[in-house]
């Protein structure tokens, strides 16, 4: 017995949307006539507003002709040719607070940019780094360029040190950082520009500590000059053995006239480090063994520093706040 089996053919289903929805020849109708009943609206519309126009126009054609002339206003700028950049600048009171007035980069961190480490350290000079330059450098100042009553007090490629420098004889320090520090000469990421206090009247300060130091100011004023001395001595003994260091420093200054209309500064100063020791590092078994000991390797071979700088120059400044000049012979 033979059954044949007859396949239906379904037709594809559609989507909902689609079978519900009306025709497309309707719904162009409707935009024809959508569009057909619109369009006197849109007409009259328009019409009305150029009418308000006309209107407007024609009633504001009295005033037009009541307008008053205004008189004439001159209107004159000063503008620099050279702006002044901006500097960030310190204090006397804020160079002294929370430090010893020995080491500059004790006060140096409340300047933005900057990192100054004080490492306790008479041998390796703490490192100076602004906005990444000086980074280079294992101690000392490298690539900023540092300026004491205007005569610079570091090499040309920006090498120096802040040893010799106290904070508590200064009256100001100003940082100049970002392009325009290019400004100042070769090889300067930034410009670090220190001003001695001119001293009224005679006084003198001891300090206290693992050590101590010792300052004596006195100034006054003889005919057009005023002349400032600062006389400064300290000794540091550290927690460590064989890190001992002794300094002392004299810096004299006579100013004569105004920046306003011409300041001339003469300063000297000598700085002198006879002795100063470096412990050195130790390892881990011999920290263990006594923290307070030093490398004997460094011991044996004396390992320190000793520093005798002199300086003289002659500086002279002009400017107000938008323009200055200056020159200096050291």
């Amino acid at each position: 017995m033979l059954h044949v089996a007859r396949r239906r053919r379904q037709r594809p289903l559609r989507p909902v949307a689609e079978r519900h929805s009306p025709p497309r020849s309707i719904a162009l109708a409707a935009l024809v006539a959508a569009s057909v009943v619109s369009g006197p609206a849109f007409a009259a519309t328009s019409a009305s507003s150029a009418a308000d126009t006309d209107s407007t126009v024609a009633a504001g054609a009295p005033v037009a002709d009541q307008a008053a002339t205004l008189a004439a206003i001159e209107v004159r700028a000063r503008r620099a040719l050279l702006p002044r950049p901006p500097r960030v600048r310190l204090r006397a009171a804020q160079l002294q607070d929370g430090g010893t007035g020995l080491n500059l980069p004790e006060s140096l961190w409340q300047l933005p940019g900057v990192v100054a480490l004080a490492r306790q350290n008479e041998v390796q000079d703490s490192p100076l780094v602004v906005r990444g330059y000086g980074a280079r450098a294992a101690f000392g100042t490298r690539g900023v360029r540092i300026e004491l009553d205007g005569i610079p007090a570091s090499m040309p490629d920006g090498q120096g040190q802040l040893g010799g420098i106290y904070p508590m004889q200064l009256d100001s320090v100003s940082l100049l950082a970002g392009p325009q520090a290019t400004l100042a000469g070769f090889n300067a990421g930034a410009v670090l520009t220190a001003r001695t206090r001119m001293p009224t009247a005679t006084s003198f300060r001891i300090g206290l500590g693992d050590g101590g130091s010792a300052l004596l100011s006195t100034g006054g004023a003889y005919g057009e000059w005023r002349h400032g001395l600062h006389l400064s001595a300290a000794e540091t003994r550290p927690w460590r053995d064989h890190a001992d260091s002794r300094r002392r420093a004299l810096s004299w200054l006579a100013k004569r006239g105004e920046v306003s209309e011409g300041e001339w500064t003469i300063k000297a100063d000598l700085f002198e480090q006879p002795d100063a020791e470096d412990p050195g590092t130790l390892t881990v078994a011999a920290l263990a063994l006594d923290p307070r000991a030093a490398d004997p390797l460094a011991v044996s071979l004396g390992a320190g520093k000793r520093v005798s700088q002199q300086q003289l120059g002659l500086a002279w400044r002009r400017g107000d706040a938008a323009l200055g000049a200056r020159a200096a012979i050291w």
